[in-house]
């Protein structure tokens, strides 16, 4: 008598687990063509980043964390030194590292682009961020273009970005 109890406990856990995963409400999270949520955070310096500085402009949003990430940094940074006068930011947000770890990272690479330190993983949070890496690439109109889940070449990311800064 007590199994099919045991089967229903299990299979709620199951389903309560996999709406955690999938964005909480929102099967999947935040999807291409959805509007982007606004950013929030400081830079490495303690600066307030604005958001209104990246209107009319293509973002590439990428989610990341030292301990798996931090070597595909300096790809990007060349990406976006190539990228940027056309109209395009690279702002790499992270929520798990101290800001002082970013801006000794921000050092030793000479980056260009944003690092963002994401107080609270809001932006993680909005964006429904769960594993990292997470890229978005989001039009000049502030729309969810292509979302990406884990590492990819840069060659392959240069080839989504493009009809989007022409």
């Amino acid at each position: 008598m007590r199994k099919p109890a045991t089967l229903i406990l299990l299979l709620l856990l199951l389903l309560s687990g996999l709406s955690i995963v999938s964005g909480c409400g929102k099967p999947g999270g935040i999807r291409e063509g959805d509007a982007a949520p606004g950013l929030t955070g400081i830079d490495p310096h303690g600066n307030r980043i604005d958001p209104a500085q990246y209107r009319g402009k293509v973002v590439v949003l990428y989610f990341w964390r030292n301990s798996c990430c931090e070597n595909s940094l300096e790809p990007l940074d060349r990406m976006y030194a190539a990228l940027k006068d056309r109209g395009m930011v690279i702002i790499a947000d992270n929520a798990v590292d101290s800001r002082e770890d970013l801006a000794a990272i921000a050092q030793r690479y000479n980056l260009k682009l944003t690092l963002l330190y994401d107080e609270g993983a809001k932006n993680q949070t909005a964006f429904g961020v769960f594993g990292y890496p997470t890229l978005f690439i989001i039009d000049r109109d502030g729309v969810i273009r292509k979302k990406v889940l884990g590492a990819m070449e840069p060659a392959q990311l240069r080839k989504l970005i493009t009809p989007y800064v022409m």
